[in-house]
C-alpha cells in the first residue's frame, strides 16, 4: 500500500473533527443520547475502539488525549 501524506492528514483531520463533536456532546451528558447507555453508544463503541488502534492517527499523539472526555467515555463503555 502506498503511503500518501495528504490522505493521512485528511484522515487525522476528519477523525479529530468527529471526536470534537462527540466530546462536545459528552461534556453535556454521561452518554451520547442522555443519561443512559443507548443504541447510539453501542454503535459508536466499536468505531472508537477502531480509531484508537489506527497508527496513522497517532502521529501527533494519541487520538484520544489522556483524561479527555472521549478517553473517559471509552473506558466506561469498555467496562
Amino acid at each position: 500500500m502506498c503511503h500518501r501524506p495528504e490522505r493521512t492528514f485528511l484522515y487525522q483531520l476528519l477523525a479529530r473533527g468527529f471526536i470534537a463533536i462527540v466530546e462536545q456532546q459528552l461534556s453535556q451528558s454521561q452518554w451520547l443520547a442522555g443519561e443512559y447507555y443507548s443504541m447510539t453508544d453501542s454503535m459508536l463503541t466499536p468505531f472508537f475502539d477502531h480509531l484508537e488502534g489506527i497508527p496513522v492517527l497517532d502521529e501527533q499523539g494519541s487520538v484520544f488525549a489522556a483524561g479527555s472526555v472521549c478517553a473517559d467515555y471509552l473506558q466506561r463503555v469498555r467496562a
